[in-house]
């Protein structure tokens, strides 16, 4: 065959076998098998129409990432019961574990074969097992034609197959909840401390019949069942906990239909996150005829997000002493928005916990909550807590946060540039004329080692008619934009730090005012803003760890106005991290954490230093509503790629092993959700096992 690799063009053949997960296959490579591309090809049982095989190997090389490849789509020309797909593998280890997914009961034995195979031929077949991705990669890479063709195979080659958008399909293969894997949750040994769970359901529309029956009915089929299940009429007006008996009550709204095993995975997760004052899971929608569609995968709790009342539909599971006082309400969002505040008031907010699997399905009969009654929720709390913000009245809610008193407070904008260029300098000159922030100063600096030239001399004359602008040259040969900030950061006079690319202009006036309005809470440490190319498509949406492979930007390319997933392109949040690019920063937490990490020059520093802020205990919140203009090139846009230089790999090895944990479970961005640069709200195939419970 002329498509084998010429100097290694021996087959190697690994049998698997089923291990203690009845789900797992197990085997061992040959010591033949070496490093580059091969055409790797599954083959199970021909009674099995329909799986996915994911194959997970480590390697050898420790600073490498686990492997992860996914087998789904046959070629039209294999034979049944055969799935290929084509990888490069980086000297993987001996041990090779296969799992199966499928909506019937898993094989005992698999068969996998590496046939080593050239470059060119390996490009090609990537193309074809992911067109749409080679297309979307190719199209968003810039400059001469054979470059694009390589950066776009390695990024297709990264992202894996091209995966069936069927929800039903996803359903099928990683919803499923048959008899042994209920047996095996039922015989964990956290059984014995699982708590007593009550149902609260609440119906504001008594003639709501069929929503009622619909949730009743699958109380009476749980696993698990509720002790007791209590109905709230409206207008009742006896408290909430009022003669409950559960320690724990499950908090529904009528119409809201839970699968079988809802309540055994909610009570075993309750064991195993040491009795939290809140858990609440992930839902979709449910027809009249069973079909369930629109997942709402959900992250970790925060306040941001929480003040927009996504995240309160579907069961909650709370602590019966949290609605002992609370407010009387005919719908269960209101009764959840008040109970998550009241916990965060009580500095309980890190005791709420995200279950990310489907346990609510909400029905066409599912009643929903007023906006103008969650707004209610929204702005009695953050009257409470003494916040400045306005509320719409329409869901989700958008929050816009008033800076008040914090007005006063100094801002120093930190600006590495180095005072040249058309583009760059009406950037600057757009953000000393059009920010409305009374108390800024922008300190830009300029490191080279000669002094400055007549073309910076005329634009430090210009810029200098601002009383608010200061230049700092920095004598050094090479430039570091960490060091350059840090030192940005010492001749600071502000309280507040930005730090500032010099290609970003402002869109509204009003933007720094609405940044500085986010620190009224004072968990909150650095605010980074949205950045959108000149042609308003998307830069930066928040930074999602693990995406493409490392780290990389949610919703790139998406259009202003498009509020994307779940309206996450359009609600402030916290992430895990934002870009350097826009970021306002406390000065007391920057100097707390030692500022940037000067040995991540260019790359990454953002991301590092985002992350050791949040090991401090302190939040980072993406402020959606604030949008600025970023004159940055339209690339495919990530640094982690094929053609990445010696410094860039290094940083990409010591990122990774600084954070490898956060780069597999992201908490903010939900392990039902895909990794694959530019698909990050698409279904992941298979979803991220690290949150599973020990069923």
């Amino acid at each position: 065959m002329l498509m084998l690799a010429n100097n290694r063009s021996r087959l190697s053949h690994v049998s698997c076998k089923r291990s203690a997960d009845a789900r797992t296959l197990t085997g061992f490579l040959p010591p033949q098998l070496q490093a580059g591309w091969h055409l790797v090809a599954v083959r199970i049982r021909q009674d099995l129409p329909r799986w996915i095989a994911v194959l997970r190997m480590d390697t050898e090389n420790a600073e490498l990432p686990a492997l992860e490849l996914t087998v789904a789509q046959p070629y039209l020309w294999t034979p049944f019961g055969i799935k290929l797909g084509v990888y490069y593998l980086p000297h993987p280890k001996s041990e090779l574990k296969l799992d199966i997914y499928s909506n019937q009961a898993p094989p005992a034995a698999a068969e996998i074969t590496f046939i080593p195979i050239l470059r060119f031929f390996a490009s090609l077949l990537v193309c074809l097992q992911n067109p749409p991705g080679f297309l979307a990669a190719l199209k968003s890479t810039a400059g001469a034609l054979p470059r694009r063709l390589r950066r776009a195979v390695a990024a297709t080659a990264l992202n894996g197959q091209y995966m069936p958008k069927s929800y039903s399909n996803w359903l099928s293969w990683f919803d499923g909840w048959p008899q042994d894997r209920i047996a095996a949750l039922e015989a964990s040994p956290n059984r014995i401390h699982r708590p007593l769970i009550s149902a609260l359901i609440f119906r504001a529309d008594p003639a709501n019949q069929a929503g009622l029956a619909q949730t009743l009915g699958s109380l009476l089929g749980q696993i698990y069942p509720a002790c007791e299940t209590v109905i709230r009429e409206p207008g009742e007006t006896t408290g909430l906990a009022e003669n409950v008996l559960g320690e724990y009550v499950a908090v529904l709204q009528a119409g809201e239909v839970l699968p079988r095993h809802a309540f055994l995975l909610l009570s075993e997760e309750l064991v195993r996150q040491n009795f939290p004052d809140i858990v609440f899971a992930d839902e979709d929608l449910i027809d009249e005829q069973g079909i369930r569609s629109h997942p709402l995968f959900k992250p970790q709790p925060n306040l941001t997000l929480m003040c927009s009342a996504l995240l309160s539909r579907g069961v909650w599971l709370i602590r019966r002493e949290w609605l002992e006082t609370m407010p009387r309400s005919d719908h269960a969002e209101c009764v959840r928005l008040e109970a998550w505040f009241a916990v965060y008031e009580a500095g309980r907010a890190a005791a709420t916990h995200r279950v990310p699997y489907l346990l609510t399905h909400r029905s066409e009969h599912t009643e929903s909550a007023p906006p103008e009654k969650l707004a209610g929720v929204v702005e009695s709390f953050l009257s409470r807590a003494g916040f400045e913000a306005t509320v719409t009245s329409s869901f989700p809610l958008r929050i816009q946060w008033q800076p008040g008193a914090l007005r006063r407070t100094r801002v120093t904008l930190v600006v590495p540039s180095c005072l040249r260029g058309e583009t760059q300098l009406n950037c600057l000159r757009q953000i000393l004329a059009k920010t409305t922030y009374p108390n800024f100063e922008m300190l830009v600096l300029v490191t080279q080692e000669q002094e400055f030239d007549g073309e910076q001399r005329r634009a430090i004359a210009e810029f200098s008619t601002h009383d608010k602008f200061r230049v700092h040259r920095i004598a050094q040969k090479t430039f570091n934009y960490s060091a350059a900030n840090n030192i940005g950061a010492k001749l600071a006079t502000g309280a507040f730090l930005c730090l500032l690319n010099d290609d970003v202009s402002p869109i509204d006036g009003d933007w720094l005012d609405r940044m500085v309005g986010f620190f009224a809470d004072p968990n909150c440490a650095i605010v980074g803003a949205k950045l959108f190319y000149p042609n308003l498509t998307t830069q930066h949406g928040g930074v999602i760890m693990g995406l493409a492979g490392l780290v990389e930007h949610a919703n790139r390319f998406l259009p202003r106005g498009n509020p994307g997933y779940a309206w996450r392109a359009e609600l402030d949040q916290e992430l895990s991290a934002v870009t350097g690019a826009c970021l306002l920063v406390r000065r007391d937490v920057f100097e707390k954490v030692g500022g940037l990490d000067e040995d991540f020059p260019t790359a990454f520093n953002d991301v590092d230093f985002c992350l050791r802020v949040r090991e401090q205990g302190f939040g980072i919140v993406f402020a959606a509503s604030v949008e600025l203009i970023h004159h940055e090139t339209l690339t495919f846009g990530r640094h982690y790629d094929a053609e990445a230089t010696d410094r860039e790999n290094a940083d990409i090895i010591r990122l990774r092993a600084r954070w490898s944990k956060i780069c597999k479970t992201d908490p903010f961005h939900n392990p039902n959700l895909s990794l694959i640069g530019r698909s990050e709200w698409n279904l992941a195939y298979p979803p991220r096992k690290q949150d599973e419970p020990a069923a």
